[in-house]
C-alpha cells in the first residue's frame, strides 16, 4: 500500500518528490553516521561506497514543501485515502514489532505462565529461537 501510493506520487510530482526523498535519504545517513560511531568509513568500506556516502551528506539539499509527504500519513490524506489510515494502522501493527504482530505467533495460558508457539510459526524459526533460549 506504501509502495504503491509512494510510486503514485513519484510520478505525479517528479523532481519535487525526488527532492524529497533525498532528503529524507540525507536524513537517515546522518543519523547512520551517528550510529557508526567513530569508525573510519575509507578503513570500513569500499572506496566508492564511502565517498558516495559522504556525497549524500554533504549536498545542499533546501527545505521542500511536500516533505510532509515522505510520512505515509500525510501522503494519504493528500490522495484522498484519510480513511485508509485505520486500515493501515491496523496492518502496521501487525507486520512491525508489535503485540499485535507477536500475538500471532506466540500465546500464554496463564500470566504466570511462559509464553508458547501457535502451531503456524516457521519450523527454523522456532528452532533458531529455542537455540537461543526463547522463551524462558
Amino acid at each position: 500500500m506504501e509502495y504503491a501510493l509512494g510510486t503514485i506520487w513519484l510520478a505525479d510530482a517528479g523532481e519535487d518528490a525526488v527532492n524529497v526523498l533525498n532528503r529524507r535519504l540525507q536524513g537517515s545517513r546522518g543519523k547512520l553516521l551517528v550510529d557508526l560511531g567513530d569508525i573510519d568509513l575509507d578503513a570500513a568500506f569500499p572506496p566508492e561506497a564511502a565517498q558516495t556516502f559522504r556525497d549524500v551528506l554533504t549536498a545542499q539539499l533546501p527545505p521542500h514543501s511536500d516533505e510532509r509527504l515522505s510520512a505515509f500519513r500525510h501522503l494519504l490524506k493528500e490522495y484522498g485515502f484519510e480513511k485508509m489510515i485505520p486500515i493501515y494502522n491496523v496492518i502496521s501493527g501487525i507486520t512491525h514489532l508489535s503485540l499485535e504482530g507477536a500475538q500471532i505467533y506466540v500465546f500464554q495460558d496463564r500470566a504466570d505462565a511462559p509464553p508458547r508457539f501457535r502451531g503456524n510459526v516457521p519450523r527454523n524459526c522456532v528452532g533458531r529461537l529455542r537455540r537461543v533460549g526463547w522463551p524462558r
